[in-house]
């Protein structure tokens, strides 16, 4: 029989209890922790041609939107697909990936694209960043001044 008088240890029931409220309380933590380290991203970006090199264009711009900043994309065009790579620097830090999309031909020297793009890492507060999402746009063949629109999820 179990003497409350002489014995320190609580009865196996309590112990229980006091561990899973421990696990839940980490759980829970753990998943807020979580969400708040996702952000939900939309961006807007009008860049202007830097440098071209035979398929290749180097614009840079403004962001506006979740991300406001500093935008460079080198931009490869072979045929109807784009491959992209990109840096943006806002505040903080800079954040830096890739995309690939398909070119459709427009009226007026101007052609839209859309695809996907990819978060590779950072640096500053987006150290750890990485992430997914879509990407659309339309460049301007008569001057190659392109307008890009970013959504997706960025976790840092």
């Amino acid at each position: 029989m179990w003497n409350r008088s002489k014995s320190c240890a609580p009865p196996a029931s309590v112990s229980l209890l006091a561990l899973l409220a421990t696990l839940l309380s980490s759980t829970v933590g753990a998943t807020a922790r979580a969400a708040a380290d996702t952000m939900s991203v939309k961006d807007t970006a009008h860049l202007q041609l830097l440098k071209a090199s035979n398929s290749t264009l180097t614009e840079a711009g403004k962001a506006t939107g979740t991300l406001p900043g500093s935008v460079q994309v080198m931009l490869k065009i072979t045929g109807r697909t784009a491959s992209s790579s990109f840096r943006i620097t806002a505040d903080g830090g800079s954040i830096w990936g890739h995309g690939a999309g398909e070119l459709k031909l427009g009226k007026g020297g101007y052609e839209s694209f859309g695809g996907s793009l990819a978060v590779d890492g950072g640096s500053g507060r987006f150290a750890h960043a990485h992430g997914s999402g879509g990407l659309y746009g339309t460049l301007n063949r008569l001057n190659d001044a392109m307008t890009v629109q970013v959504s997706g999820d960025l976790r840092t």
